[in-house]
């Protein structure tokens, strides 16, 4: 699976290494993590990736423009938040989301998904 590049947009240091932890030890390749919109969309106009995992609120910004810029190149995503789903702005809520903390399984189980893969044993 090691072909499967995941960027890792998350402004939360610890939480960045440990989706990049758990997305490692399932086969992924990791783009990242970056902690703004920024930064991500330079890796997404340079990068290949094969799939996103968007934290919503970045530092007083939300990762809502990276959205076009995926949905553009065809790169699949899925929000990880600490928001509540009714706390997720109206215009994201048709998009994936996983409430933090996020259960590694549901995190790989997401991704796999979105990638068309058959589900793969983790830890």
């Amino acid at each position: 699976m090691a072909e499967f590049r995941v960027l890792v947009v998350e402004d939360e240091w610890l939480v960045a290494e440990e989706h990049r932890y758990v997305l490692e030890e399932a086969g992924f390749g990791i783009v990242g993590p970056v902690p703004s919109v920024k930064l991500a969309i330079k890796l997404i106009e340079t990068e290949a990736i094969s799939a996103a995992v968007l934290d919503i609120g970045l530092n007083g910004e939300t990762s809502a423009p990276l959205v076009p810029h995926l949905q553009h190149r065809k790169i699949p995503f899925v929000f990880v938040s600490g928001y509540t789903p009714s706390d997720v702005p109206e215009m994201l809520r048709a998009y994936p989301f996983l409430a933090k903390p996020v259960v590694a399984t549901a995190l790989v189980s997401a991704l796999n998904k979105m990638l068309g893969q058959d589900e793969q044993e983790f830890g």
